[in-house]
């Protein structure tokens, strides 16, 4: 059995393959945002990585997001055509809880936090208990400083992810719990670690058919947004 996991969310897109006894194959590429043209080339480089073809894939797995609003256009739309010309179900992940299989063994608070910008951020907080993954701070859109003050009362020791660490770093180290960041090698979205959560969600029996695939905003785009504010200021006008 084998997952194809796909990862296009973040500034990087990644493609890993993994099996049912967990050994991982991996490609990121080192492009910034060109995941349109390089995902094709990197899944069929990855598929020969392993020496097997499409038709060996039993599932796709897709990082959901939140993250970049095209890349998980892309990433979803991807997953659904392999999954249909395969005839395959997919393993939904939601980007947020992928981070958390960057620190398996880590007991404390996990906390993955993606730059929304204007001081936004798409976070949640995760810790791991006798192999099983608890959502501790439901993911979602946050004020960085709300985020930061949920951590705080939790009072543990806290891991954090993502690239929120670049744009918010002096606010994530003025809280009073004992902090760590990942390191550049390990800070943003992987393939991997999609993989790594797809694999549990197969055990756990999460495949669905690639039509109900969805993306995981969490809010509109700026120009969604945009459009609605002149709409309603038409029809106030009006």
């Amino acid at each position: 059995m084998y997952i194809l996991a796909l990862e296009t969310t973040g500034p990087h897109a990644s493609v890993a393959l993994i099996d049912d006894r967990g050994h991982t194959k991996e490609l990121v590429n080192d492009g910034t945002l060109n995941h349109l043209e390089n995902l094709a080339p990197m899944i069929e480089e990855c598929l020969g990585m392993e020496g097997i073809t499409l038709r060996d894939i039993s599932y796709i797995a897709c990082s959901q997001g939140p993250g970049s609003f095209t890349g998980i256009r892309i990433g979803v739309t991807t997953a659904r055509g392999l999954a249909q010309v395969l005839n395959c179900d997919v393993i939904p992940v939601e980007t947020l809880r992928s981070f958390a299989y960057a620190a398996v063994d880590y007991y404390g608070l996990i906390c993955p936090v993606i730059d929304a910008r204007r001081n936004q951020c798409y976070a949640a907080g995760y810790s791991w208990k006798r192999g099983d993954l608890e959502e501790v701070i439901p993911p979602g859109p946050y004020m960085i400083d709300d985020f930061l003050e949920k951590v705080q009362k939790t009072r543990r020791n806290c891991l954090f992810f993502g690239d929120g660490i670049r744009r918010y770093g002096e606010k994530i180290y003025g809280i009073k719990n004992d902090v760590e960041t990942a390191g550049e090698s390990n800070m943003l979205q992987r393939a991997g670690l999609v993989a790594m959560a797809a694999l549990d969600g197969y055990m756990n029996g999460d495949m669905v058919p690639y039509g109900q695939l969805e993306p995981i905003y969490m809010r509109k785009a700026e120009a969604e947004r945009k459009r609605e504010e002149r709409l309603k200021n038409e029809s106030a006008d009006n």
